[in-house]
């Protein structure tokens, strides 16, 4: 057996109205009259999806700045790769700087203020990445909640 579901909607306020009524419940409206059945409410608005807090949060963990673009704060993410990336270029030459190696290529020793300097600027990062993997959560949550109260992205 099979079943035709239409549903109708007021031509004029857009209210779904029931099957084989004469007149719309909300604004009285003659549906039978010269009106045709649509199948969707005029005045519907669609708002993109939300975004997932969690993914969000996810791909900053992967790699700082991620998070921030998939929100759509597109500068911001960019700016956190790349001090991501400058951290870790600056942290490898310090340490590494700090090595010393013989004429024969082993290594002899090494000095200890450059891989301080190296290590502490590690444990600096490590407080950026932990901050910018919340700040990602955080902005989905404020672009989710901008966009059910307004039904727009808001950046």
């Amino acid at each position: 057996m099979y079943y035709s579901l239409i549903i109708m909607y007021c031509p004029n306020c857009g209210t779904e109205a029931v099957q084989d009524s004469e007149f719309c419940q909300k604004c009285g409206t003659n549906l039978k009259e010269g009106t045709k059945q649509t199948y969707a409410p005029p005045n519907v608005i669609y708002a993109p999806p939300l975004k997932s807090t969690g993914l969000a949060a996810v791909l900053s963990f992967l790699f700082a700045g991620l998070g921030q673009v998939y929100v759509g704060k597109i500068a911001r993410g960019i700016i956190f790769v790349c001090i991501g990336a400058c951290v870790g270029v600056v942290s490898t030459i310090s340490i590494f700087s700090g090595i010393i190696i013989d004429s024969n290529g082993d290594m002899i020793g090494y000095t200890t203020a450059y891989i301080v300097a190296g290590l502490a600027i590690l444990v600096a990062y490590l407080a950026f990445w932990i901050w910018q993997i919340f700040d990602a959560h955080n902005l989905a949550n404020q672009y989710n909640e901008a966009l059910r109260q307004t039904g727009k992205e808001p950046w």
